[in-house]
């Protein structure tokens, strides 16, 4: 669908908020607009970056975008909807602010930082009669309904594995991407990769089994069961190179689907298989364009359903405290051992736990490191387990 169609199907569509300040949002308003027509106000609301948003968007020369600090209400008359795209601990507030704004809502993932929150806002959609999403931007991705259709003509599968590694200062989107040291990796990747596992085997039950911490929490094994399936996910930030590898195995055959860099290597038995993708409309886009489509028709993607989102959450409700526990131990076992190992890992866990209990920022989140290091340098184990756990 072209722009101009676009504007002649949805010649309601007057305002879509865009809430957030980082490079996700930016890429997200690229691809609006290219997809909605001029008559449409893309407004960003962002407490932190208005100034940066805003030399953004000149720098762009996109005519139809404000830049706010509050999120300001729509006018009744006119059709809305928002989009969600700031840091996941600010994804509920930013949800409910919508919602009770009365337009539908996309939110970027994980929903909310868990499940009973997600549930809540789920519900408060459901009283209010709103359009309420989460976005999954590999249910979009044709390479992976490709992988989906092509191993479930073959036998039965028997094990799913999936490699999901993030570079260190990697260049997305012709920005450098980074992460959010707050999110520990499971809750950040998992919602990607329990989403493309629904695109494999959907209707299956997720249960999680066991992780494997390493790196301070930067690198993470995890064993997941889908019911005859066995899975397992490996997940690592600051590695030498991304990596986003799917590994199917029925009981004759093993498929791989590599989409680390374009384009797509699909293998069947080490085999390459032909396979052409055109380069648009890339997932981002059709995610849009589905959103969009469902505010303003109410025909509704199920690939958009906020069940998706809720499902993840509580798997992540699951692996936290697990999560949380092993991350204590590998993080005392460092500092017993002089943490001349893996001195990277130690700053990494550290900095994560004082940041995902707002104990610090980013101005003195070194001087805080230090400060728990030398708190617990001669120290034995046990203290330091005890050291953490009352932080």
């Amino acid at each position: 669908m072209s722009m101009t169609d676009f504007s002649k199907t949805y010649p309601g569509l007057r305002t879509i908020a865009v809430i957030g300040g980082g490079r996700w949002a930016r890429v997200i308003i690229d691809e609006l607009m290219r997809i909605v027509p001029s008559t449409t106000t893309i407004s960003v609301h962002t407490p932190r970056n208005i100034v940066g948003m805003s030399e953004w968007a000149a720098k762009r020369d996109y005519k139809n975008i404000t830049v706010h600090t509050e999120f300001l209400p729509f006018k009744e008359a006119e059709r809305s909807a928002a989009i969600v795209a700031n840091a996941a601990c600010n994804h509920e507030v930013a949800v409910r602010h919508a919602l009770d704004a009365g337009v539908a809502v996309l939110v970027e993932k994980p929903v909310t930082l868990f499940a009973s929150s997600t549930r809540e806002l789920y519900e408060l959609a459901k009283k209010k009669g709103l359009y309420f999403a989460s976005a999954h931007v590999y249910m979009f991705a044709r390479y992976i309904s490709f992988l989906a259709k092509w191993v479930l003509e073959d036998e039965p599968i028997t094990h799913i594995g999936i490699v999901w590694n993030d570079q260190h200062a990697e260049v997305r989107y012709g920005e450098q991407k980074t992460f959010d040291q707050s999110l520990p990796i499971y809750a950040d990747c998992l919602p990607h990769i329990l989403s493309v596992i629904e695109m494999l085997v959907p209707e299956l039950s997720f249960k999680f089994q066991s992780l494997r911490l390493n790196q301070g929490g930067a690198h993470l094994e995890m064993d997941i069961s889908l019911e005859r399936i066995s899975c397992k996910v490996e997940m690592k930030r600051n590695s030498g190179t991304r990596q986003r590898i799917i590994n199917v195995e029925s009981a004759n055959r093993s498929y791989i689907c590599d989409f680390s860099k374009e384009p797509v290597r699909m293998s069947c038995d080490a085999v390459d298989v032909d396979y052409n993708e055109d380069i648009e409309p890339r997932p981002l886009e059709c995610l849009l364009r589905a959103f969009l489509t469902g505010a303003v028709t109410g025909k509704f993607d199920p690939r958009l359903d906020i069940r998706h989102g809720l499902r993840v959450n509580y798997i992540i409700d699951e692996v936290a405290n697990k999560y949380a526990e092993e991350q204590r131990l590998w993080l005392a076992n460092a500092l017993t051992d002089g943490h001349s190992k893996d001195c990277d890992g130690l700053l990494y866990g550290v900095g994560e736990l004082l940041l995902a209990k707002n104990l610090t920022d980013s101005a003195s989140l070194q001087m805080d490191i230090n400060r728990i290091i030398n708190d617990c340098s001669e120290r034995d184990k046990s203290y330091i387990l005890e050291y953490f756990n009352n932080l």
